[in-house]
């Protein structure tokens, strides 16, 4: 058993009963732990001041997640949250630009915890050479 086979169509049913319509935004947090020897990487849904684990990864590292991991966490909820609006929600593990551009060329919102107080403005094109939003 994997968790889309036997999680994901608890969490839409879910969903779909307590929300009602699409036009509500979903807000997820991104988040990883270490707990013992396993280093856990985790999106949960924030709804009503809770955190609900909807998907998560094993990592086999210690340290940070990369990109191509953090896209493998996401990815699954794009499929299953598809026509929700979205806003994902990283600390400072997760600052990095690309992230940002990946997010936002999938349509997803997003807040993300900057080093240095560093601000994503649309009016801003571009970051040390780095283009956001194309």
């Amino acid at each position: 058993m994997s968790i889309q086979y036997l999680w994901f169509p608890l969490i839409k049913r879910w969903i779909k009963n307590s929300h009602g319509t699409r036009e509500k935004q979903l807000i997820f947090a991104i988040d990883k732990t270490q707990w013992r020897s396993q280093n856990i990487f985790v999106i949960s849904l924030i709804e009503q001041k809770r955190a609900i684990p909807v998907y998560w990864l094993l990592l086999p590292k210690r340290g940070c997640s990369n990109l191509g991991e953090q896209k493998k966490l996401i990815r699954p909820l794009l499929r299953l949250f598809k026509g929700y609006q979205m806003l994902v929600l990283g600390d400072r593990e997760f600052n990095s630009i690309k992230l940002a551009n990946w997010l936002h060329n999938k349509g997803i919102g997003f807040v993300l915890r900057r080093i240095l107080a560093l601000i994503f403005d649309k009016q801003i094109n571009h970051i040390n050479g780095y283009n956001l939003w194309n």
